[in-house]
């Protein structure tokens, strides 16, 4: 036996009597995967509660105002409910965008690792570098489909070396593209909506257009909703892929 076998067989050795549990590399040329999967689990997770949250807020803020405006006396809304509404709303905003910026970083850390992976077991033949993942989102009009596809050829390298049906579950993939894609289109509009603009003043000819844009929130989130869980769920089966073909509980960071 040679010396390079007998250190690889200690190095699986020790991967074995690990028992932390954690996504570690077991070759030099693997990265581990470590903090990034939990962490993307935790952001995403809060990113799908918040725009529930939104949603949750944006109808009842258009309740609120048209109740202010259309109903008698008797059955206005009062003022602490007022407050309570603009509370809510700023809150579930700023919610929203915490955990959207926490979303795309989770993102950054962790499908550029697991390329750099997919490429080790794939010997570098890839059409896709692993920083290509993040910022193909940053280039006009690639940013349309550059994504999908390097994801695409991360999930079937991965199937492939795993000896499994690259077609399982693939359905995940229009489902989070079309969703990403449609959430995305919608929150453009809804920055030109007459109730969205920075200037915009309440008042009893125009409180339609606040209505309007509140219940607008509800469609362009709910997109944004399923992309980020059939994300979430793409997520878990490419670290499930990376455990299966040997990422498991050696030594690394």
């Amino acid at each position: 036996m040679s010396e390079n076998e007998v250190v690889a067989g200690a190095a699986e050795a020790v991967a074995e009597q690990d028992g932390t549990g954690e996504i570690k590399a077991t070759s030099p040329e693997l990265r581990s995967i470590g903090w990034r999967w939990p962490f993307f689990k935790i952001v995403f997770s809060l990113y799908i509660v918040s725009a529930i949250a939104l949603m949750a807020s944006s109808v009842h803020a258009a309740n609120v105002v048209q109740a202010v405006f259309e109903s008698d006396t008797a059955n206005q809304p009062s003022y602490e409910t007022l407050v309570f509404v603009d509370t809510h709303q700023s809150l579930t905003s700023i919610a929203l965008l915490a955990s959207l910026i926490g979303s795309i970083i989770a993102f950054g850390f962790l499908m550029p690792r697991s390329m750099h992976n997919a490429r080790e077991w794939a010997g570098g033949q890839t059409d896709y570098q692993p920083p290509s993942l993040v910022w193909w989102f940053f280039i006009p009009i690639m940013n349309l489909f550059k994504p999908y596809m390097a994801l695409q050829e991360l999930w079937g390298i991965l199937h492939q070396k795993a000896d499994e049906e690259e077609q399982s579950d693939t359905v995940l993939f229009p489902l989070w593209w079309g969703a990403w894609i449609i959430g995305g289109i919608m929150g453009n509009i809804a920055f030109r909506l007459p109730g969205n603009d920075w200037s915009f003043e309440l008042s009893g000819g125009n409180y339609d257009d606040y209505v309007f844009s509140r219940l607008y929130d509800v469609p362009e989130l709910l997109f944004n909703i399923i992309s980020a869980i059939a994300l979430l769920a793409l997520a878990s089966r490419i670290v499930n892929l990376q455990r299966k073909l040997g990422l498991g509980n050696a030594t690394g960071s």
